[in-house]
């Protein structure tokens, strides 16, 4: 997801300049259309609109006689032209992109349409990559639901009693680190400062526990049976002194296991009660709902900072080590499987 809103800002940060009637990118001396231009591309939309009756993704520039058109297309990605004002389907930021993305049902068909006088260069090409990428992060998404549809139907059955006894954190320490998974935290956890107050991912706990940190709260989100692996080696007596944040239909072996204080959010999925304060995970993972619950909890105040939450592995390992991944191979490793090779499948999921 991440690729995804990178590789948009960097799109909508391209604005055309107009220089007697022809219309330049900055970066570029030769022109990419004419005033003439314009009014034959809006034919092509209008029939394209007409021969297309699923959804249309449209990357090029605005103009305010396009402006009827603007209906034509579920969205719209302006790269630069005149002011526009933000509107259903106009795509101005990241956020709204990830918000289409995540709009995205397995029954619709997806037309992808780019303006014809982008040149056929690196910035055709970075279009392209960032159309494919963020669909194919779109599509993965869509895999997961279908996965996890039983799942979390289960889950919810599990947990339902398990709900009335958790709280929303109200009052609790602003964190100074968010820590998640990511094999960048083996070395970065070295320099943290004993005395931080530290926000961990179940991925993570293990070895920040090993490392002697205390931790303010950790976060399991995951529905998944693999969650209840990342708390394997550590003593109920250690549990018992910690707090944890999860999500309703998180799998049932984490909400069970002995933590001092359990912490709850309503959040849109309909399984899910509404009792508790409610939060969005934009991004639909654990880094999204340390960052939903710190801004609920401290608005205003900035992010604190991240490490392993940036989406990069490190020769294909996805993970740090002392992760449930490396010790579920652990036991079977030999010349032939090991850890490393095991994250080389795994982190595929993660390009």
């Amino acid at each position: 997801m991440e690729q995804s809103r990178q590789c948009i800002e960097e799109i909508l940060q391209w604005i055309l300049i107009e220089k007697e009637g022809r219309y330049y990118l900055p970066f570029l001396n030769s022109p990419l259309y004419s005033e003439r231009g314009t009014t034959r591309e809006m034919q092509l939309l209008t029939a394209l609109r007409k021969e297309n009756p699923g959804k249309l993704i449209y990357v090029g520039p605005y103009r305010a006689e396009w402006r009827e058109a603007e209906s034509f297309f579920e969205a719209w990605i302006p790269t630069g032209g005149e002011q526009w004002n933000p509107g259903p389907g106009i795509i101005v930021s990241a956020d709204q992109w990830i918000e289409f993305l995540h709009s995205i049902r397995p029954e619709d068909s997806l037309t992808v349409v780019v303006h014809p006088s982008f040149p056929a260069s690196m910035y055709r090409e970075t279009i392209d990559n960032c159309l494919r990428n963020s669909l194919a992060y779109a599509a993965g998404r869509l895999k997961t639901l279908r996965h996890f549809t039983k799942i979390w139907e289960y889950n919810a059955r599990r947990n339902a009693e398990l709900w009335k006894a958790f709280t929303f954190p109200e009052k609790i320490e602003k964190p100074d680190y968010f820590i998640l998974g990511g094999p960048q935290v083996d070395n970065a956890v070295r320099n943290i400062p004993l005395g931080a107050v530290l926000w961990v991912a179940d991925t993570a706990l293990f070895t920040v526990l090993h490392h002697g940190f205390s931790v303010s709260l950790t976060f399991s989100v995951d529905a998944g049976f693999a969650s209840r692996e990342h708390f394997f080696g550590i003593p109920r007596k250690a549990l018992s002194k910690l707090d944890i944040f999860v999500d309703f239909l998180s799998h049932p072996a984490v909400l069970a296991l002995p933590f001092r204080k359990t912490y709850s959010y309503s959040s849109s999925h309909p399984l899910t009660p509404k009792s508790l304060p409610a939060l969005v995970n934009g991004s639909g993972d654990v880094k999204g709902i340390m960052t939903a619950l710190f801004t609920k909890l401290f608005p205003g105040k900035d992010l604190p900072e991240m490490i392993g939450g940036t989406g990069l592995h490190s020769g294909l390992v996805s993970h740090l080590r002392g992760s449930a991944y490396h010790r579920r191979m652990a036991t079977r490793a030999n010349r032939f499987i090991t850890a490393e090779n095991y994250f080389r499948i795994l982190s595929q999921r993660y390009r």
